[in-house]
């Protein structure tokens, strides 16, 4: 009797039968179950690269800053909502920004099923729901703040098209303006705006709608010629328009790479120390992508594809082209690369069910799905669990280079200018003086000495680099005066740290050492170079406010120690 109730569901289900409320509350329970695993296996996540800028950004916002471009991007509703959240709060737990993803993910997702279940029975419509709700494959956009830039211009994107199905002129305001807001977001909106604009033009009953797509094109266009006369391509790269001959390349590829992720099967067993996957669909993608376009061939002899299919395939299209032009420049990634998929997925399962649109599922192709959802949520969870504690070491690092432009600032050195610095974890646009009015994001010396010895030298490092710090000859005729030995009354070994205070030091060898150069690391990490005996050299360290001091070590390698050497007065 049992199996036959569940035989009746399943039935159900696949024909579509089923009310609309069992499968809305299956994709809500999927909503708190994906927030509680982004919440707790994502609590290691912190802000992201963008995120500080945009904290730095925050505090000269205006409405003129906010169309300002950022990296070549338009993100004016990103910097207006990260505005609000600072000016509120300040520097809150971080939770308060990977909810606001979720909530931007949430409302994709959402509108997506809304899509979806116009053209497929709900319980079909769900299973790929469910799996973008857990999406790890594209860390940054599900477990970090920023990602509400990609997930609110996808879930705009999405909405623009489910306003211009309704055919009715109060439905093109709604879109135009739903376009409008999503090109204000992020980039990846404008390929929703292209694909109506091609199917508008390409079909003589929607070309007096044209208006909806084109008008938010041409603001966009003219921003972008604004933005390059800015000097924004210098910075980000510019685009290659030769790469457009790529294409055909770059959407197999890429195709792949989605469907991997999709199904969770492109997981990187390789990447045994954990952290995210530098590309997805490697070794599977190929065969995907091989298996799409022949399940797209076999659709297209079954008769005409619904209108619908033009418009999210030349989106997709568009999506793609908009990779494939600044691969090869300063902004160049993989076509797996993993901030690529969440938005090429999301279109690629558009394309899917526009082209299954009036097509029945039969129960083998039913389960087949279904079986595939379970496979990739499970494999999520995985991946969420094995590797996400890699994002505390970012935190870190991040932290790190933070506090050294903060010591920089102080330094009666000029340092090299942001572009010039070893910024990693930070941009060029962040400014620790202003990120400040909002609460500190680096760590104070006393901090700085209670983390692991490598954080403290990433801040050596940093600081070593960008004020130039090295061994330099005297000035020709110079001797050097006052010479006593570094370590007086006995031989040093090597591991001995010689502390300096005060400007540096001028150092005399009287044997054959190697010298490395630390102050808040465990150990000194900065290269400072051979002596030879009998060389003297001067080292030079700017005064930046700081209380701890500057020291100098003999390397193990080396074949002399501290006791070769002397410190001379330093003038």
């Amino acid at each position: 009797m049992e199996a036959s109730r569940a035989d009746d569901l399943i039935e159900r289900a696949r024909t579509g039968s089923t009310r609309p409320g069992p499968a809305r509350l299956v994709l809500a329970i999927g909503m708190v179950v994906s927030a509680i695993l982004a919440l707790t296996l994502g609590s290691h996540a912190s802000f992201t690269v963008d995120e500080y800028s945009w904290i730095s950004l925050s505090a000269d916002f205006s409405l003129g800053e906010a169309f300002d471009a950022y990296v070549g991007h338009l993100i004016a509703i990103p910097k207006l909502i990260y505005w609000i959240v600072l000016e509120l709060v300040g520097i809150p737990g971080y939770a308060v920004f990977q909810l606001l993803t979720l909530a931007s993910l949430f409302l994709m997702v959402g509108l997506l099923f809304a899509f979806l279940r116009k053209r497929v029975p709900d319980f079909v419509a769900l299973a790929p729901c469910l799996v973008l709700l857990v999406f790890p494959v594209d860390h940054l956009h599900y477990l970090t703040g920023n990602g509400i830039a990609i997930s609110l211009a996808l879930a705009f994107g999405i909405a623009a098209l489910l306003a211009w199905d309704r055919g009715s002129q109060s439905g093109d305001w709604w879109a135009f303006a739903f376009l409008i807001l999503g090109i204000c977001t992020y980039t990846v909106a404008v390929p929703f705006a292209i694909g109506l604009l091609a199917v508008a033009i390409f079909r003589s009953e929607d070309r007096r709608r044209a208006w909806v797509p084109a008008i938010p094109l041409v603001a966009y266009a003219i921003w972008r010629v604004v933005a390059a006369s800015g000097g924004v391509e210098s910075e980000t790269g510019s685009t290659d328009w030769a790469n457009l001959f790529l294409l055909p390349a770059w959407t197999f590829q890429s195709l792949g790479a989605v469907l991997a992720a999709l199904t969770g099967l492109g997981f990187d067993f390789s990447n045994v120390a954990g952290g995210p996957a530098s590309e997805q669909g490697r070794l599977v993608g190929p065969a995907f992508a091989v298996a799409a376009l022949l399940a797209l061939a076999w659709r297209a002899r079954l008769g005409r594809m619904p209108i619908g299919f033009w418009v999210v395939g030349a989106a997709l299209l568009a999506l793609f082209a908009s990779q494939v032009l600044v691969w090869g420049t300063l902004d160049a990634r993989d076509p797996g690369a993993p901030r690529y998929l969440l938005p090429g997925a999301v279109l690629v399962v558009m394309v899917a069910f526009e082209a299954a649109r009036g097509l029945g599922w039969t129960r083998a192709a039913f389960s087949g799905l279904w079986i595939v959802a379970a496979a990739s949520l499970l494999i999520s969870i995985g991946i969420l669990a094995r590797n996400t504690e890699w994002l505390e070491t970012v935190e870190l690092g991040a932290k790190a280079e933070i506090t050294a432009v903060q010591i920089l600032a102080g330094s009666t050195k000029e340092p090299l200018p942001p572009t010039e610095q070893p910024r990693d974890r930070i941009r060029s646009e962040f400014d620790p003086a202003k990120a400040a009015a909002y609460g500190n994001l680096g760590f104070s010396e006393e901090g700085l000495a209670s983390q692991p010895g490598w954080v403290g030298k990433r801040v050596d490092d940093f600081l070593a680099e960008s004020l130039r710090l090295g061994l330099n000859p005297l000035r020709p005729g110079t001797v050097p005066t006052g010479c006593r030995p570094a370590e007086p009354g006995r031989f040093a070994p090597y591991s001995t740290k010689l502390r300096l205070s005060g400007s540096g030091a001028v150092l005399r060898a009287t044997g054959e050492l190697d010298l490395t150069l630390g102050r808040y690391g465990g150990w000194a990490s900065v290269e400072l170079g051979p002596m030879a005996p009998g060389a003297v050299r001067k080292l030079w360290l700017p005064d930046d406010g700081g209380t701890t001091d500057w020291f100098i070590q003999a390397t193990p390698e080396g074949s002399g120690s501290l006791a070769d050497l002397e410190i001379c007065d330093f003038s």
